[in-house]
């Protein structure tokens, strides 16, 4: 009887550390390039591939894929290389070179074992065939290896056989693939194109999303249906019209996507994403390295890293505008106001009245704003301006403004992103969160790498309702900020 009752309270006390451990933890899942796999594992419903940036998760049955297994606490998801599933979906393993893990479906946790059991499983690893069929665009060489037509090499280093004739296959640097009893392979693409998150933009219901090319074999731009779980991809690269250039910034209306990059802007078709044009230097831009850009009616506004221009109507009209303001000088952001567009600069916070097209600089009574404003967001009536320091609140009807300093530094840019109760900037080991109220201080909860994200280093955030996006160096990142079970 006392060994009945040790046991239940034990099992009591393991399950209240594991739901404190939960509770303190982020709910965070992450998306980032997932082309690059080292293992793969698959029972009755489910495959499981281990890449390089996580477990990603493909449901048989619906032919989609699931929310990949990338915000799980307790595990260095980055560093598996192998992954064990029961037939059933009932327990699954994973082991990186120095530890073995077991997965907590209820908890969404990693838990560490030292020992894997024997699992049923009826898959079993076969060769690929000396005969196998690709889709237009690629060639099979008959040793395992698939090639494109713009010299890309991706070699299948491994292939699972479920026990029912269906083939599942790693290609080292295009991802996930699947091919049927009769050899014909069919790509299932997953994941961004590179892992480095400069902007994330809101388009008709997709999360568009930008970067740095550092280290990535594919670039450009990835198209995110957070509804459906779908990734599309316009890559760079592939052809003289669209390079392989950073991309810094987007903006769009009803004809073009316009894309701020490091080597100029390229206005892409809003419905075919084809180049309609292309202007750099040589067509009369100040700096090709772009930062920010601003559609006002039928103007474009563009932030360089030289200062500020305009282009007009039929995008061929380019003028600087305010050059003894921003002559050499970065301007990070924009914001529109009714009448009036706020710009976000390396000299200070502005004011342009587009009605009388009078500039006038903010003064920032707090003293927070007193070199660089890294951004600029609206939240219904108050605007928010980042700074070094933190960020200024501006209550666009009454004129009062209100302070919030940040104890965690910002060296180098703020990330910024508000609603009407909380908001959100970046630091240098992650981000702050604002409970916004009149007083400005000892309100905020910092977030780093310790309660789960997966970087320190954050270019870019987006509200979206309870969820905020996060882009980092290492992908882009969902956490569910509204947590009522988290504790702060």
């Amino acid at each position: 009887m006392k060994k009945q009752l040790l046991i239940t309270t034990l099992l009591i006390f393991l399950t209240l550390c594991k739901s404190i451990f939960a509770a303190n933890e982020i709910d965070i899942v992450t998306y980032a390039d997932f082309s690059h796999i080292r293992d793969i594992t698959v029972s009755m419903n489910s495959v499981y591939f281990a890449t390089t940036e996580g477990i990603i998760q493909y449901d048989k049955f619906s032919e989609s894929w699931q929310q990949p297994l990338t915000g799980a606490p307790g595990v260095d998801y980055q560093n598996i290389f192998k992954l064990y599933i029961d037939q059933f979906d009932r327990k699954l393993y994973a082991r990186t070179e120095m530890s073995s893990y077991e997965y907590d479906i209820l908890f969404k946790s990693w838990f560490y074992t030292d020992n894997i059991p024997e699992l049923e499983n009826h898959s079993y690893e076969v060769a690929p065939s000396r005969i196998m069929y690709v889709p237009d665009g690629y060639l099979y060489t008959g040793d395992g290896t698939v090639q494109d037509f713009n010299g890309y090499v991706y070699p299948i280093n491994k292939m699972i056989d479920d026990g029912s004739g269906m083939r599942w296959l790693s290609l080292w640097g295009k991802g996930a693939a699947r091919a049927s009893i009769s050899d014909i392979i069919e790509f299932l693409p997953y994941g961004l194109l590179q892992n480095r998150v400069n902007k994330i933009f809101y388009s008709d219901g997709v999360i568009v999303v930008g970067g740095d090319n550092i280290g990535s074999t594919h670039t450009g731009i990835t198209f995110f249906d957070y509804d459906n779980n779908e990734f599309q991809y316009k890559e760079s690269g592939l052809t003289f019209e669209f390079p392989d250039e950073d991309i810094s910034c987007f903006e769009e209306d009803e004809n073009y996507l316009y894309v701020g990059t490091a080597g100029g802007l390229f206005l892409l078709d809003i419905e075919t994403l084809e180049v309609k044009q292309k202007i750099t230097e040589r067509h009369g831009l100040i700096d090709d390295q772009l930062l920010s850009l601003k559609k006002v009616e039928d103007k474009l506004y563009i932030g360089t890293e030289n200062g500020l221009q305009i282009l007009s109507g039929d995008s061929d009209s380019l003028s600087v505008v305010f050059s003894n303001q921003f002559q050499n000088h970065d301007i990070y952001d924009f914001e529109l106001t009714d009448t009036t567009l706020w710009i976000a600069s390396e000299v200070g916070a502005y004011q342009l009245n587009l009605s009388t097209n009078e500039l006038k600089k903010f003064q920032d009574p707090h003293k927070i704003i007193f070199s660089s404003a890294f951004n600029i967001e609206r939240a219904g009536a108050n605007l928010f301006i980042a700074s070094q320091n933190g960020m200024i609140r501006l209550n666009l009807k009454t004129g009062v403004t209100s302070p919030y300093i940040s104890n965690a530094h910002g060296s180098n840019f703020r990330a910024l992103a508000v609603n009407d109760d909380v908001a959100f900037i970046s630091t240098d080991y992650g981000f702050n969160l604002f409970y916004l109220d009149e007083s400005g201080y000892d309100n905020e909860r910092e977030f780093t790498t310790s309660e789960g994200l997966p970087s320190q280093f954050i270019y870019d955030l987006l509200l979206d309702g309870d969820y905020l996006w996060i882009g980092s160096d290492q992908g882009l990142s969902l956490f569910y900020w509204n947590d009522p079970d988290r504790i702060d």
